[in-house]
């Protein structure tokens, strides 16, 4: 992994760099979310398919109804998609 140290400006904004600009499209949507002390940011198409499997899954051990819509909050709440790994 590659470090690359950035500055927010006094308009509060950032540049991603160029390095990382490459693994993106052109005006693709992106994601930011703060887990702990960390940004992440990641194309939109990446969120829909976490939350896919998330929610797949979730069906899978027979959630439904209620039940599937307030676990799927309370994963998605406390610990960010970005932390569900694939079985």
């Amino acid at each position: 992994m590659k470090i690359t140290l950035i500055q927010l400006s006094e308009q509060q904004s950032i540049t991603i760099p160029e390095q990382c600009r490459a693994l993106l499209k052109s005006g693709e949507k992106l994601t930011m979310e703060i887990i702990e002390d960390h940004l992440l940011i990641r194309p939109v198409e990446d969120l829909y398919d976490e939350y896919t499997w998330l929610l797949e899954s979730m069906i899978a051990k027979g959630l439904s109804g209620q039940d599937l819509l307030e676990t799927f909050k309370e994963a998605v709440g406390k610990t960010g998609y970005t932390l569900f790994k694939k079985e």
